[in-house]
């Protein structure tokens, strides 16, 4: 049930995360209102799921189910627990990127898409730091590979839900290229330098849980990179040229195969945060 909440909290936060790519792709005056409803409808979830894994860990720690957690229960985790007080901070933070997108669909404030992506990235950050049980170096190695990760997957996902056009399609695939690059790369070297921090021995890859699901997860990595390179060269590379067209029902039909890939990789992330490490 954890991994669970987990994953449903960082993939929401990916959601807004890559909504946020979309809008910034996009001039301020042009900025399609699907994407904004698509925040308030992500950050509201996010809160939901944040608010269920606290009561999870304050399930955990009291030693019984979530349905008999008590507020007493939640209280003294938020007191004593790293993890519980991320899940707070993480459903406060839903709360406010809600309010602000839906401010952003009502004409308010002229908010950027920075700003919730901002929130959303400090939020998963802080949320990966609570998650590792380590300190220094590997926190913000989990935090940084946990942010660009989200990044990466939640881009495509977003650009499915709310692109309806070619021309969308195109304007959007211009700036996912460059953004997806160096997401990639930042993910690839930061679950590198965790791995080599949790993992002493090398013998732990394969004797241990820990180290079969980094494998694994390598494994899932190592095939992102090949497909994304599949992707440039057959959809992005003709989908931005203004020689060659290519439908949005190819676009949106590809986005939701490399959606569906990346998300593989992040519930195999969430598994990960919640296994213990090897002795």
């Amino acid at each position: 049930m954890r991994a669970l909440s987990e994953l449903l909290a960082h993939s929401t936060f990916a959601v807004v995360l890559g909504a946020a790519v979309v809008l910034s792709s996009r001039p301020s005056t042009d900025t399609p209102p699907r994407a904004w409803r698509l925040v308030a409808i992500a950050s509201a979830g996010h809160t939901l799921a944040c608010l269920v894994l606290l009561g999870v860990v304050a399930a955990e720690v009291a030693g019984h189910s979530a349905d008999r957690v008590t507020l007493g229960d939640v209280v003294s985790v938020l007191h004593s627990l790293v993890p519980a007080q991320a899940a707070l901070a993480g459903a406060v933070t839903g709360v406010v990127t809600t309010v602000i997108a839906l401010d952003a669909l009502g004409g308010g404030s002229g908010w950027s898409p920075w700003t919730v992506a901002g929130l959303a990235g400090v939020a998963t950050a802080v949320s990966a730091t609570g998650g590792h049980p380590g300190t220094g170096v590997a926190a913000i190695g989990a935090a940084l590979h946990t942010v660009t990760a989200a990044v990466w997957v939640g881009s495509p996902l977003a650009a499915v839900i709310t692109l309806r056009h070619a021309g969308e399609w195109s304007i959007f695939l211009r700036r996912f290229t460059r953004v997806a690059f160096w997401c990639a790369a930042l993910t690839g070297v930061s679950g590198v330098a965790l791995a080599a921090a949790f993992l002493t021995h090398p013998a732990d890859i394969v004797t241990s849980d820990y180290g079969r699901l980094v494998a694994a997860k390598a494994a899932v990595f190592v095939l992102l990179l090949w497909a994304a390179h599949r992707l440039r060269r057959h959809w992005v590379a003709p989908a931005i040229s203004p020689t060659t067209h290519v439908p949005p029902s190819v676009s949106r039909r590809r986005g939701v195969r490399h959606s569906l890939s990346l998300l593989c990789a992040v519930a195999l992330a969430a598994w990960l945060a919640a296994t213990p490490l090897p002795a």
